[in-house]
């Protein structure tokens, strides 16, 4: 009995171990199979389309479309001034003019001369004006008296040729026939009431048979005759005062039909120009339209040549130059957009185009740059020129392109891999890129798609032997 107690005992025992064993077992297989097959410190980020650009940055420091300081070009005591800062002028305004009595004595000399110059240059170029006009006024003489003496010859003649005469003869005839068959055609219906209908229309008729009657006895009468005496006397008198006319324009003509000298007009044009331009340095003139700044001018200054007046600025456009590699400068073209930042102006950004791209290049040591000139195409008051800038140009862009991370890339003799965990593996597979930018390739070729675990420290990878 004590035997079996023992027995039972001994199979209690060994099934108890058993389970433990078959519980270690099982305990290891299921960490085993838990344990993830990527080596440590391996990170991993799905794989995404999107959109890539790529881009060209550079500094540079804001200027306005022209800036121009305006510079005293003689001495004197500062007199009338026509503006203050921030006003705005037009190309040609004066701007301020120094007083007359402080000018130097070559200027006087220069003021005082200059109406005697202008008045010797008016009478070569009025004569010249003269010359033409006389010209015509000889060529509308010799019209006009050959009008006077056609209408005096007609006086010696009927007032009609035999042609016109035969055909007013004709007209007469006609309307006197006309005129008595409406006359005996009224003599039916002169009895009626006079408010007769038919009456009336016969009555109208026979009133316009008359007047054409009339009108054809008066010309007929008129081309049978000769001008009247008076009528002579008034075309003897045109004659006479259209010769006399063209007599005049000939005088005229013989004394102004040569030109001027071309030497003489271009020596007076040149003493003109020479005086204006000696009293033309006694004021300040806009060259162009822009706003006034930097003006500290007081009236009672004295003024020296080359002292500073003011500066005028044209900040209708705004510029920024910046230097752009060699090795970029073929991927910018005139009209690429442009993004700008400034240090001063924090939280916001500006747009612009690419306007204009340097052909000389500039050499900084080892490096070949090229000038691109960008505007900015919204600027705002808060955009001051001299600021420093940093640009972005937009070279190219693709759009729903498989993005890579460049940290992803493995890279040996110019060609590209990446690792991939999938089937619960790591691969390793080629891929042929296509943009590159900062952050991101593209996917030209290559066995991967959206949604695959890329892994993004590909270094770890390697280091280990892993995906091979």
């Amino acid at each position: 009995m004590k035997s079996k107690r023992l027995k039972v005992g001994v199979y209690i025992v060994l099934l108890l171990l058993l389970l433990v064993a078959g519980g270690i077992f099982f305990v290891n297989k299921y960490r085993q199979s838990s344990r993830s097959p990527l080596p440590e410190g391996v990170t991993t980020t799905p794989v995404t389309r999107g959109t890539l650009t790529t881009r060209v940055g550079s500094t540079g420091k804001v200027r306005p479309n022209q800036l121009v300081t305006l510079n005293w070009m003689t001495g004197g005591i500062i007199g009338n001034i026509h503006v203050k800062n921030n006003d705005t002028v037009k190309a040609g305004d004066v701007l301020v003019e120094l007083d007359q009595t402080s000018l130097e004595s070559s200027i006087l000399q220069a003021i005082e001369e200059l109406p005697a110059a202008q008045r010797a240059l008016n009478d070569l170029n009025i004569s010249d004006q003269k010359r033409t006009q006389a010209k015509e006024d000889l060529a509308k003489a010799e019209i006009e008296v050959d009008k006077a003496r056609d209408k005096r010859e007609l006086m010696n003649q009927r007032n009609a040729s035999d042609t016109n005469l035969m055909a007013a003869e004709a007209s007469y005839l006609q309307a006197k026939s006309n005129l008595k068959k409406m006359e005996e055609v009224f003599a039916f219906v002169q009895d009626q009431p006079e408010d007769d209908v038919n009456r009336a229309q016969i009555t109208a008729q026979l009133s316009l048979a008359r007047k054409n009657y009339d009108w054809a006895l008066w010309n007929f009468q008129y081309a049978q005759n000769k001008p009247l005496p008076e009528d002579i006397k008034i075309a003897d008198t045109e004659l006479k005062v259209a010769e006399s006319k063209l007599a005049d324009a000939r005088r005229n003509w013989d004394r102004v039909k040569n030109k001027p000298d071309p030497d003489d007009l271009a020596a007076a044009q040149s003493n003109v120009d020479a005086l204006q331009a000696q009293i033309n340095l006694t004021r300040i003139t806009a060259p162009i339209a822009a706003t006034v700044i930097d003006s500290r001018l007081l009236e009672g200054d004295v003024v020296k040549s080359g002292d500073k007046a003011l500066t005028l600025i044209d900040s209708s456009h705004m510029f920024l130059d910046i230097s752009v590699s060699e090795v970029d400068i073929n991927k910018i073209k005139p009209g690429k957009a442009v993004t700008f930042s400034f240090d001063a102006i924090p939280g916001k950004s500006f747009e612009g185009v690419v306007s204009e791209i340097g052909k000389i290049n500039q050499d900084d040591q080892d490096n070949i740059y090229y000038t691109v000139t960008c505007e900015i195409t919204d600027p705002d008051a808060s955009i001051k020129p001299g600021m420093t800038a940093a640009s972005s140009i937009e070279v190219e862009k693709v759009e729903n392109v498989i993005l890579i991370p460049n940290s992803a890339l493995q890279a040996k003799k110019k060609e590209y891999s990446v690792y991939v965990f999938r089937e619960n593996k790591v691969q390793q597979i080629p891929v042929e890129l296509g943009l590159i930018s900062d952050m991101y390739s593209e996917l030209k070729s290559g066995d991967l798609h959206e949604g695959d675990a890329l892994v993004t420290n590909p270094q770890v990878m390697a280091s280990q032997g892993a995906g091979k």
